[in-house]
Order: structure tokens, then sequence, then C-alpha cells
């Protein structure tokens, strides 16, 4: 049998989670990269673990579909040695240096669900680049603290929460009615879950492309630390608490209602730059025999 060609005559999903790495982070961005899609790719990452360069190498996925990026670690001794070091987040330059190789390479075409939580640096500049993913859909940000105080003086005027760029934003707390409400609460399960949830759902949204990767195609899923997300209820608990703090952004369409627009944040005049040297990767059995301790 030939790997990677026939990867589905294997399994339709492959799930690989570890609490601590015992590589570092770029070898299991290596393990789920195929620039020939025979997969998707599902990734939920903390920043606690990476570089400025592996946060960065992201951007160059042709395959990746779903995105988290949280820095919640699980070794204690992880957390004492964070506290001595410089902290590693995703910023808006990373960001930019993300949309830059799309539109240079042709990667993160394919990209449909991105959340991002606990991100301190992250400003709202960065819905202005991510407007050119052509598939992206669904953005959830979560306890981002420059973010959060950026959208404290403002107000949800219509149903469409706020408009930023080619965005509506909604805030939790903005969110009175039941079923969006529950909705917003959905968009925060396991996010292989959200993102194959959100392929069931018809887009009347003309400028996004349709999916390149059918839901025939198999799932590669990587979680670094593993993350439990099956308790839906305790995770609503949770983001209850923290409403002023969660944002869900969808794409703006012509369908906003035209009679009471929703308020417009203004573009921003210069947006943060981030460039990084590539560095060279690492052979698929050298990352698999870290991995596995052999």
């Amino acid at each position: 049998m030939r790997y990677p060609e026939q990867f589905s005559q294997i399994s339709s999903s492959y799930c690989l989670r570890t609490r601590s790495p015992k590589t570092p982070l770029k070898g299991y961005i290596d393990i789920t990269r195929c620039d020939a899609c025979y997969w998707r790719a599902v990734l939920s990452l903390s920043s606690a673990y990476a570089s400025v360069a592996d946060l960065v190498d992201i951007g160059n996925l042709k395959n990746l579909v779903a995105l988290e990026i949280n820095n919640r670690v699980y070794d204690p001794s992880m957390s004492a040695r964070m506290s001595t070091r410089e902290v590693i987040e995703l910023d808006d330059g990373v960001v930019r240096s993300w949309v830059e190789a799309s539109q240079s390479t042709g990667s993160l075409q394919n990209l449909q669900v991105l959340r991002i939580y606990q991100q301190k640096s992250l400003t709202h500049h960065i819905f202005w680049m991510l407007e050119k993913l052509p598939r992206l859909k669904l953005v959830v940000i979560y306890q981002c603290d420059k973010f959060t105080q950026e959208f404290i003086n403002h107000k949800a005027r219509t149903k469409h929460g706020v408009q930023v760029g080619g965005w509506n934003a909604q805030r939790l707390d903005w969110l009175s009615d039941g079923k969006q409400n529950m909705d917003a609460l959905n968009c925060l399960g396991p996010i292989l879950q959200v993102y194959e949830e959100g392929l069931k759902l018809t887009d009347t949204n003309r400028t996004l492309k349709a999916p390149m990767l059918g839901s025939n195609i198999p799932i590669m899923e990587f979680g670094l630390p593993a993350l439990d997300c099956n308790d839906p209820e305790k995770e609503k608990r949770r983001a209850q608490y923290a409403a002023k703090s969660i944002f869900i952004f969808t794409r703006a369409t012509e369908h906003n209602d035209r009679k009471r627009a929703p308020e417009k944040i203004q573009q921003p005049r210069n947006l943060g730059k981030r460039i990084m040297k590539e560095r060279g990767g690492r052979d698929m059995a050298d990352v698999l025999g870290d991995f596995f301790g052999k």
C-alpha cells in the first residue's frame, strides 16, 4: 500500500494528541502537512510550545481546514519555565504572514474555521487581512485582552452585531435571542465537530468559494496539548462567565439589514508585518520516530 496516496483506504480519520511535546512543534506540523491534499488537517496548538517561526510556518499548510491557537499547558514544570522566558503569542504580524503566504504560494486556501484563545496582543486589524482567505467563514476570538478592550465601547445595533471589514462580529453577551446564543456556544465545541457541522450548512454568501476538499477526503487531527472538549455543558458555563470577551465572526453578506446597517469599524491605515526566514524540513520517518520514542 502506498503512503500517502492510499491514506483513505486505511481510515477516514486519524487523531493524534499529546499532553506535552516529544519533539519540536515543527515536527508535528510536518506530520499533518500534505501539499497534494491527500488528507484534510485539523490542528489545535498551544503557542506556549511554539516559536515565532512555528506560528509563521502554519501559514504554509495547503491542506489545513480548521485551526485553533491557544496558550494552554498541562505540564506544571512548563508553566514555571514560561515565567522565566519570553512568551510567544500569535500577533497581527504572524496573521499577516499567513495571508501573504496564501497569496504567494496558494496555502490556506481550504481553511474554513479559525479559533484563537488568550493571545494578548492580537487586535481587530487582522480581519481586514483574513478577508483574503477565500474559504474562511468562521473566526472565534476568546479572551484576547487587547481585542476585548477595543470592543469595550461598542454595542450591537442590529442582529448582525458590528461590522469589521467584510465580517459581522457578535459578542456573546450581545446575543439575547436563544437560538443565536446556542449557535454561538456551539462554535466553542470540539473544533473537528465545529468544522464538520459547518460543512452541512448551505452557504448563502456568494463571496465565499466552495470547498476544494470534499467530505470524502480523510482527516488527520492533531492536538497539543490534548484537550477534553467533550463536556459541552461545562464549556457553556465557562463561556457565560467570559461572555464580554468572546467574539464570533462570520462573513458579512449583501443580505445584511439594509434599513439599519450594523456599526462599521474603519480599516486601520497600517497593518503590522512579520517576515521569517524559511527553515529546512525534517524527514517524516525522523519525526514519527521521535514521537513514538524509537
